[in-house]
């Protein structure tokens, strides 16, 4: 028990508040529960934000934001993160209680909306069921042997055999260790240079590497044409579902 109070208060958290006396208050009340909090001032700061601690092979695990702010507001703010990470939980805060807005804020895949003036016993506990629903994913995730793309298209992960219409298909030992890279972090962005470190370690320059990873790639897309491996240019890949 101890030991999920601290995996809970270690949490990284990016509070999204253009106003100064909410974003203070917000700020001043996570931090009595949560170690980690790191404020943004908007939208574009926000995604600065978001991208450094990626490329520095850190993330956060929860995005508290309201939406309407200058520069970028948080329906843009989230379409942009969600390109690097579709299952990143997301809480938004807002004034508004136009019902049209508040649906097209649930077909967005947000996790909560809460209206302000905000009630922080229900933004605490709507963050405390999101972690307890990612404790329980990740533990479900080691469970299980298998990756389901589709009826039709699975990944054995204890065999590193990928199978369509049940029959194996043949890899390649760096083709499986790319998929195998891929499949434990679906709809989740991976740096290239990660990718390129696990194939090929320190061994070729940057130029060979990247034409070699695009071609292992190609490979694998002409074996295997349903699977949607996607390139975020200048950030890395996924494989999208």
């Amino acid at each position: 028990m101890n030991k999920l109070i601290n995996e809970k208060s270690n949490i990284q958290i990016l509070l999204v508040e253009d106003e100064s006396l909410t974003q203070e208050l917000l700020l001043k009340l996570l931090k009595r529960k949560y170690n980690k909090v790191v404020v943004a001032q908007n939208g574009v700061d926000a995604l600065k934000i978001y991208k450094n601690y990626f490329l520095n092979n850190e993330n956060f695990d929860i995005i508290i934001s309201d939406i309407n702010m200058p520069m970028m507001d948080g329906t843009e703010l989230l379409q942009n993160i969600r390109q690097m990470d579709e299952f990143i939980p997301f809480i938004f805060l807002t004034g508004q209680t136009d019902l049209n807005n508040i649906l097209q804020l649930i077909e967005l895949d947000i996790n909560d909306y809460i209206l302000k003036p905000l009630d922080i016993k229900r933004l605490f506990g709507s963050i405390d069921n999101i972690i307890n629903k990612k404790f329980r994913q990740d533990y479900i995730k080691k469970l299980s042997n298998y990756v389901h793309l589709n009826n039709n298209l699975y990944w054995d992960r204890d065999n590193k055999t990928i199978y369509q219409n049940n029959k194996s298909i043949k890899l390649t030992k760096k083709e499986i260790l790319l998929l195998d890279l891929l499949f434990d972090n679906v709809n989740t962005l991976i740096k290239t240079e990660d990718i390129i470190y696990l194939l090929w370690e320190d061994s070729l320059d940057d130029e060979s590497s990247n034409s070699n990873l695009k071609n292992l790639i190609s490979r694998i897309r002409i074996k295997i044409n349903t699977l949607n491996i996607e390139n975020l240019y200048g950030m890395g890949y996924q494989l999208r579902v």
